[in-house]
């Protein structure tokens, strides 16, 4: 029944002690702790994420991301106006910035705050201000649509820096340095 080669007795063979990791209560014990680790940790964090996730940091994510968008709509018509090339289509992009001026006021609803943000608290304090200064922006920008039709870059490059102007005042009094 043994090979003659084995170098083990038949005492050892017959009665082997198993290695720790082959041992059945051993690795049992492991996979009941780690299906227990497991389960904790599902029970704890999935209500806390709900609990924490009460919509204020998805609300300050599209803030900054709709502020990202507004930026690459300025560096876009920046460049137009740098190459004098498809000035028409900077009405285009003032109209982007526009219709996220209109956005922007939604998306700072009160206790919006929580979190990294870098949201002055001012924004709240002096909500008729906030208001205001968007408005100047949405305004800067619509006239910069209806200046891009004419393709006049003196113009349009005026109107620009006052689209500029708009966003800095705003920045200036509600926006955290960075």
């Amino acid at each position: 029944m043994f090979s003659l080669n084995n170098k083990k007795s038949n005492v050892e063979l017959s009665n082997p002690r198993p290695s720790q990791s082959c041992r059945p209560s051993v690795a049992l014990s492991k996979m009941k702790h780690h299906l227990w680790s497991t389960a904790f940790i599902v029970t704890v964090t999935i209500p806390i994420a709900v609990v924490a996730n009460d919509g204020v940091p998805n609300i300050v994510k599209e803030r900054r991301e709709l502020m990202q968008a507004m930026a690459r709509e300025m560096d876009e018509i920046a460049n137009r106006i740098v190459a004098k090339h498809d000035l028409a289509a900077i009405g285009k992009n003032a109209m982007k910035i526009r219709n996220s001026g209109a956005r922007n006021l939604q998306l700072f609803p009160a206790g919006s705050d929580a979190g990294v943000t870098e949201s002055k608290p001012t924004i709240w304090q002096r909500w008729d201000q906030f208001e205001a200064k968007t408005q100047k922006l949405m305004q800067a920008a619509d006239a910069l649509e209806n200046i891009a039709a004419s393709e006049d870059p003196r113009a349009i490059s005026v109107q620009y820096v006052a689209v500029r102007r708009a966003c800095a005042e705003c920045h200036v009094l509600f926006r955290q340095q960075k």
